[in-house]
């Protein structure tokens, strides 16, 4: 991003985003939840729900790349690049190829072994930023960002497939089919939930300010939001992990479950900080003058990462429940910031008020996700909610001090973030204190919706283009 913005100019680099906005949000649509379906599964059932869910990604990934092909004039003309048409096309391409990638590496967490898909996506990572500077420096034009994903997709296919511990196996069982559909659908509607809170804003930016305008918001949000989304998937894999295995075991369960609400608190604060008070400073300096940040978009934003981040939660018990309509209901509530957003720009045509419109509906998605966090483990009501007060009193004093102090100096700046290091290193202590104990239980463990369900056959970002943060 910072060689693109650096070698191109606004308009390429906003159709740039454009492109990416596109491709980033039919993978989202259409996430049925394959990565963590061949997770749930485990011995025989686990290679026979790895050869379904091959076929599935497989298919998938036809039917969107066909999609896109024929939406690409639509999208071109939404965003005023008209000239760009063929750009668009091309972009049908990403699907298409990752549909071929090895699950291997993702049902491999069972067992905690993240170092698969960690070198997959790190090889595809490095590749995919190597081809965008050659790209840049050559081309001058929005083309890179095709031939940068056109490499990393297919860098990560071979990856997949190089460090995966299970041969490659592609299989049509009805029955697996079924409950791939079963266990997925749900999450279509939780991608849509998805897409709107992670993509439909910068939809809205492009098609009413401009992709000079995308530019500059993406940029801004790259450095707060986007930016923590591969940490973020990371620790919500481990926490699903951990849960699952110890689900069956109340005081594990409530103990685990409550470290882990204490570990995205302290996560989210964490960045919320550094966030507000760099992200002024990193902006103008990474991609230019032309992309500062004044003090209401900074608190925004600090706000905004804040809020995906601590849903982490959240999410990770509605998927080790097999919750998922909670989970895409939860997602959906984020479409109340778009229609805000919509009405907000109608009267003051800026980024501003985009930003005001996202952090509604994302405080409406955060009070759902909390609600069904309540209600997936009622014995645990009073520790949650002393939790979420103390987190969200931390965040707001953060913005407090951060609208008093205006445009701070280095003191202000290091005082502040001397503070925030305090309560972030509190957090550590509880989370760590809780993780090594077991918490009484007042009250049923399970949910009040029953026990447990997982994958129709019993056994638990695609996170790379998943913006968020179920993803932030």
């Amino acid at each position: 991003m910072i060689i693109l913005s650096r070698l191109l100019s606004s308009v390429e680099f906003g159709t740039s985003v454009a492109l990416t906005v596109v491709i980033s949000t039919a993978f989202m649509v259409a996430d049925i939840g394959l990565d963590r379906f061949v997770l749930l599964n485990t011995g025989q059932q686990g290679r026979s729900a790895l050869a379904a869910a091959h076929f599935m990604q497989i298919t998938r990934g036809v039917v969107v790349a066909l999609v896109l092909f024929l939406l690409a004039a639509p999208f071109a003309r939404l965003f005023d690049v008209a000239a760009a048409t063929d750009s668009f096309r091309w972009g049908a391409l990403m699907p298409l190829i990752h549909g071929m990638a090895h699950l291997g590496p993702k049902q491999a967490q069972q067992h905690y072994n993240f170092r698969q898909d960690a070198v997959a996506t790190a090889f595809a990572g490095a590749v995919s930023l190597v081809t965008a500077a050659l790209a840049a420096w050559l081309c001058r034009n929005h083309d890179a960002i095709i031939y940068s994903l056109l490499a990393g997709e297919s860098a990560f296919v071979l990856a997949t497939h190089l460090v995966a511990d299970r041969p490659y196996e592609v299989s049509w069982d009805r029955k697996t089919i079924g409950e791939v559909i079963a266990y997925g659908f749900p999450l279509m509607v939780n991608g849509v939930g998805l897409a709107i809170m992670a993509q439909a804003d910068r939809f809205l930016v492009g098609a009413t300010l401009g992709v000079a305008t995308l530019g500059v918001y993406s940029i801004i949000l790259s450095l707060s939001v986007v930016a923590v989304s591969p940490f973020y998937a990371i620790f919500s894999g481990v926490g699903v992990s951990v849960i699952a295995k110890n689900r069956p075991d109340p005081a594990r369960f409530n103990a685990l479950l409550l470290a882990l609400i204490w570990g995205f608190f302290l996560f989210g604060f964490g960045y919320a900080a550094f966030t507000g008070l760099t992200l002024d400073l990193l902006a103008p300096k990474l991609f230019g003058p032309r992309y500062a940040v004044d003090l209401f978009a900074r608190c925004v934003i600090a706000m905004i990462a804040f809020l995906r981040i601590v849903r982490g939660p959240a999410s990770v018990l509605l998927l080790v429940d097999g919750r998922t309509r909670n989970l895409a209901l939860a997602n959906l509530a984020a479409s109340v910031g778009l229609v805000c957003a919509f009405l907000f720009v109608r009267m003051v045509p800026s980024l501003e008020a985009v930003l005001l419109g996202v952090l509604i509906g994302d405080l409406a998605s955060f009070c759902l996700f909390q609600r069904f966090l309540l209600f997936g483990a009622p014995g645990l009501s009073r520790q949650i909610m002393s939790a979420l007060a103390f987190g969200l009193a931390a965040a707001l004093g953060l913005l407090a001090a951060l609208s008093f102090t205006g445009d701070p100096a280095a003191g202000d700046r290091i005082a502040i973030g001397l503070v925030s290091g305090g309560l972030v290193a509190w957090m550590a202590r509880r989370a760590l204190t809780i993780a090594q104990g077991s918490v009484t239980v007042v009250g049923p463990v399970t949910s009040r919706a029953g026990p447990p369900r997982r994958a129709p056959t019993g056994g638990v970002h695609e996170a790379r283009w998943r913006g968020d943060v179920s993803a932030p």
